[in-house]
């Protein structure tokens, strides 16, 4: 009898679909080029600017799901569901600010000719899916089918180089610092 029981509830427990909190931290790193003069940032999810002493902006991505499978998370992270990726002028042989851009409408309002040139050496970061459609899943309860909405945390720190500043309340677009000349009484 309880041999018979305990396959029971070995069977039973192999039939439940097992969802749990999944967490990862993935990070990028963009080289900047002496010729980047702006980086552009397109990044969904709740995202924090910082400036750091580093040469290259670095991306940190936290990514926490919770009522998922480890299957669901795995295909996630492997279709790029969090991925941030960049385009540079140098890659699309094409200033990624053009004219008709959002951003350099933007700017051409805010900002005089000097600093508009900087837009076409500009470095775009972006996310790769800026929407994230709500995941459900269904799952048998009791014999009951009940569907569930994935509950989806992610989190975005860009780490900046000291030598760029923001240029608008959001932070999503950066203008490198002028160089500073030396004094005439400093050699």
């Amino acid at each position: 009898m309880a041999f018979r029981a305990f396959f029971l509830s070995v069977f039973l427990l192999a039939q439940m679909n097992v969802s749990a909190q999944y967490r990862k931290v993935i990070h990028k790193t963009f080289e900047l080029t002496d010729s980047t003069m702006a980086i552009e940032f397109k990044i969904s999810g709740e995202v924090t600017y910082q400036t750091w002493s580093g040469n290259v902006v670095m991306t940190e991505t936290a990514i926490e799901l919770l009522d998922a499978s480890a299957s669901i998370f795995t295909q996630f992270v492997k279709d790029g569901r969090y991925e941030v990726l960049a385009a540079s002028p140098n890659a699309a042989k094409t200033p990624v600010a053009s004219t008709d851009s959002l951003v350099y409408a933007e700017a051409r309002a805010m900002y005089d000719s000097t600093q508009l040139q900087r837009l076409n050496n500009t470095l775009s970061i972006f996310s790769k899916m800026q929407i994230r459609p709500t995941v459900k899943v269904t799952r048998s309860i009791e014999g009951n089918r009940v569907e569930r909405s994935i509950q989806e945390w992610v989190q975005v720190k860009v780490f900046i180089p000291e030598e760029f500043e923001p240029k608008n309340e959001a932070q999503t677009l950066w203008f490198r610092k002028p160089e500073q000349k030396e004094e005439a009484g400093n050699k």
